[in-house]
């Protein structure tokens, strides 16, 4: 593929849906070159088409959606092309890199095995002994650790970061001329997001290949993209290179999306004075907690945490930050009673929660309220939002019809959703509106500690931005303590008065928010903080030569 080539171009690209009998326009009007070598980066809120638009290209679209306009591969327009051209296109000249892996990826077959099928469909000629080869030597390239073990291994068996690599491992595989990542680090801690950015970027460089990149981190925008298409209710509305957008952008949608994106030093938790706490009882204690993994079939028993204390008070949020693996979930998930502990002690309230009794712990568990990364699965399809809101009322018992229908109303105004919306059920609301109902849900028994695990890592920045203040707007109000999860630091930096952080299942560093982030004394800190994105190009530019050298 010779440089500077067009690799595709989009002409009046547009995309509808069939909606209760009608044609709803999802996206409309684009018109974008991307050239070999290049990337391009797709910005905008959930719903704004550039899912859409980019699935059009290979005819992903579900059964009530229509692409119009022109999506020009070599000349051929693909909006036009026959399944069975589809089906030689996809993967061979463009491939997609999903944003979760887990879900795109067959449970039931080995890595290794979906690699050689991509590659077999393709290459018919090559041998299966070739085939396995050139699949090893991809997870390789991809930087996996034990190519041949990955190889081997189902994709539950991997980390978020490894399955991630597996499937650009198979993106990748027939060298395609176009590849398009669809928030392909969303949910990965920063270490991680970095390796796979560099990644990308190194492909990019080494096979030519024109990459579409859609997200709505600006951090990674910032450290990826030559050129930025800014997308609002289907239509794009500002275009640039990655400097133009960010340091002079136009319109008023640009200007707000960037001023969404939290980044370190800017949080309101930034100057902060440690509070003493001298004389109060926390809200939550671990003290030398440790949590252990039974062996299973030939799997051995694991430690997942180690002599982990941690103490907070009223009023106060703890940031528990880490990589994947490093326990700050299983820690989570301890606190809520769902894991014993094999030793120490954890206290909610004053109430110990290590070998206490069922019936016990269901009095314990009133106090506590947790909100899921993912509102989606979390809450029950099948339920309006006013039933699973009150469902913790009436599993706690001793409140009447009329005392939970008020609570409801009650809760729903209180995380600004109008008192309508309990008669709706989860698929009809937006991602944050969802988010909000779990944080309804999570308050209704008016707890005194919120275990919040990953709230908002797959929310869009403006979103995520309404979720976070509406939380800390709550919680300033009811005083409630707060343990925050999150492998966002920008985030913890907002939200946080003290950060813990986590690595091998132990903590190896604690502190006032200003002294983890402006001052940090353990290695592994400086790690993640230095992995963190920021939204200006020339930062990142900086960084990478840095990370380099």
């Amino acid at each position: 593929m010779s440089a500077n080539e067009i690799v595709i171009e989009a002409r009046n690209l547009g995309v509808d849906f069939w909606v209760d009998g009608e044609w709803v326009t999802a996206a409309e009007g684009l018109n974008y070159t991307v050239r070999a070598g290049q990337v391009l980066a797709i910005v905008g809120e959930s719903g704004s088409g550039k899912s859409a638009s980019s699935m059009s290209l290979l005819g992903l679209l579900p059964a009530n959606g229509r692409a119009h306009g022109e999506a020009l591969l070599g000349g051929e327009n693909t909006l036009e092309a026959t399944p069975e051209r589809l089906r030689q296109i996809r993967g061979k000249d463009i491939a997609v890199i999903f944003q979760e892996p887990m879900t795109a990826m067959n449970p039931v077959y080995t890595i290794g095995f979906q690699i050689v099928e991509a590659l077999k469909v393709h290459f018919p000629q090559l041998s299966r002994d070739a085939a396995k080869a050139r699949a090893i030597e991809l997870l390789g390239l991809v930087e996996l650790p034990d190519p041949e073990k990955a190889f081997n291994s189902y994709p539950h068996q991997l980390s978020g970061g490894q399955r991630q690599r597996a499937m650009i491992a198979q993106s990748i595989s027939c060298d395609p001329k176009v590849l398009i990542a669809d928030e392909p680090t969303t949910a990965l801690d920063v270490t991680i997001q970095a390796e796979i950015l560099d990644l990308l970027r190194s492909l990019n460089q080494r096979l030519g290949t024109g990459i579409i990149l859609i997200t709505h981190d600006m951090g990674v925008v910032a450290d990826m993209a030559d050129h930025v298409l800014v997308m609002k209710s289907g239509r794009v509305v500002e275009s640039g290179t990655a400097d133009e957008i960010y340091h002079t952008p136009k319109q008023d949608y640009t200007k707000e999306l960037l001023a969404a994106v939290p980044h370190l030093g800017t949080g309101v938790a930034t100057g902060k004075a440690a509070t003493s706490h001298k004389g109060e009882t926390p809200v939550l204690r671990l003290a030398n907690v440790d949590i252990t993994y039974p062996k299973r079939g030939r799997v051995p028993a694991f430690k997942a945490a180690e002599d982990v204390s941690i103490e907070i008070y009223p009023g106060e949020v703890l940031g528990l930050v880490g990589e994947s693996g490093s326990g700050k979930t299983t820690i989570g998930r301890a606190v809520v009673g769902l894991l014993p502990a094999a030793a120490g002690e954890i206290s909610v309230a004053g109430q110990n929660m290590v070998g206490v009794s069922p019936k016990d712990l269901r009095a314990v568990r009133r106090n506590i309220g947790i909100v899921f990364q993912d509102p989606g699965s979390s809450l029950n399809p099948r339920w309006p939002i006013g039933e699973s809101i009150g469902e913790p009322l009436v599993l706690a018992g001793g409140y009447s019809k009329d005392q939970i229908e008020h609570r409801v109303e009650e809760l729903l105004a209180m995380v600004e959703l109008p008192v309508s919306y309990r008669n709706r059920y989860p698929h009809e609301l937006s991602g944050g509106q969802r988010q909000r109902v779990g944080i309804a849900r999570a308050l209704a028994l008016d707890p005194k500690i919120l275990v919040a695990d990953e709230p908002t890592s797959a929310l869009d920045v403006s979103v995520q931005a309404r979720v976070l203040e509406l939380l800390t707007n709550i919680q300033n109000e009811k005083k409630f303590a707060i343990l925050f999860i999150s492998h966002d630091l920008a985030v913890i930096d907002m939200l946080s008065d003290r950060i813990a952080v986590m690595h091998h299942g132990k903590i190896v560093e604690q502190g006032s928010t200003d002294q983890i982030l402006r001052n940090p004394q353990d290695p592994y800190t400086k790690r993640l903080i230095a992995a963190v994105p920021v939204p200006d190009p020339e930062e990142q530019r900086k960084r990478r030569r840095a990370r380099t050298t």
